[in-house]
């Protein structure tokens, strides 16, 4: 971002000198690692996040927080969703090098698709032991990432596609999400409830122009998805604009009218 300023020089009123201040916006890696809603994601966080320059989206559709809590080993078995791809479900398979400053995890929907939207506690507890599994992972490979989980946003209607009845409730995600958000406090990771970011709550469906199924986000839907305030503190978006701030205030404080 270049702030611009006219600097009227001493030497008469008919000297203008045209002036830009670069704000200095850091180098900012981000992974992305999970399910669909992380590999549909593509490259959207560095289009719609100013202060990320790279992302590595290592998510891959259809696969579990067990999956990736197992480090699936596709040596093993290459028949699995994991294997699918040039990823895997293992984040010892990441090069950590040369470090991510964020980290955005999104597992867990999956699995909760396969208990049929279970409420049971002890069911759910097992998912959200799976994603506090993944987050030890990350801590241990890469200390000084910050990681943010997000859970779901409320569908944009029922999940017919599910046999489940259960899964076509306004709520159904609810517990999910819950789930996610005590993972994340379990192992200090940041959590962002997202649930109502496209429009939705306990009593309406999300807006359908944000989803490319009833429960998948489209690219205008991960625009939105990013632009939630807490996400954009959460990944230091709004940082290169302050520092473009700062130095068009310091233009002013010199003295020089801006254009």
């Amino acid at each position: 971002m270049c702030v611009c300023a006219r600097a009227y020089s001493p030497l008469g009123p008919g000297v203008v000198f045209l002036l830009c201040g670069f704000a200095c916006v850091a180098s900012e890696r981000a992974l992305v690692v999970g399910d669909s809603w992380a590999s549909y994601s593509l490259q959207s966080l560095q289009e719609s996040c100013d202060s990320i320059t790279e992302v590595e989206n290592r998510g891959i559709a259809g696969t579990t927080a067990a999956q990736w809590a197992a480090r699936h080993n596709c040596e093993t078995d290459s028949s699995s969703q994991c294997c699918q791809s040039s990823k895997s479900c293992s984040l010892f398979d990441v090069t950590f090098e040369p470090g991510f400053t964020y980290a955005w995890v999104s597992i867990g929907g999956n699995d909760f698709f396969e208990m049929a939207c279970s409420m049971d506690v002890n069911r759910l507890t097992s998912v959200q032991q799976s994603i506090e599994q993944v987050l030890a992972d990350l801590q241990f490979l890469s200390a000084n990432t910050k990681i943010i989980l997000t859970g779901y946003a409320v569908p944009k209607g029922p999940l017919t596609w599910h046999p489940s009845p259960a899964c076509s409730s306004i709520t159904a995600l609810e517990p999910l999400n819950a789930a996610v958000k005590r993972a994340a406090q379990a192992w200090g990771a940041t959590f962002v409830d997202v649930s109502e970011s496209m429009g939705g709550n306990t009593t309406h469906w999300s807006q359908t122009d944000f989803f490319r199924d009833s429960i998948h986000l489209n690219a205008a839907g991960y625009t939105q998805l990013w632009s939630t305030p807490a996400l954009q503190e959460a990944f230091q978006c709004v940082l290169s604009n302050a520092r473009a701030a700062g130095i068009l205030i310091s233009f002013l404080m010199l003295g020089f009218a801006v254009l």
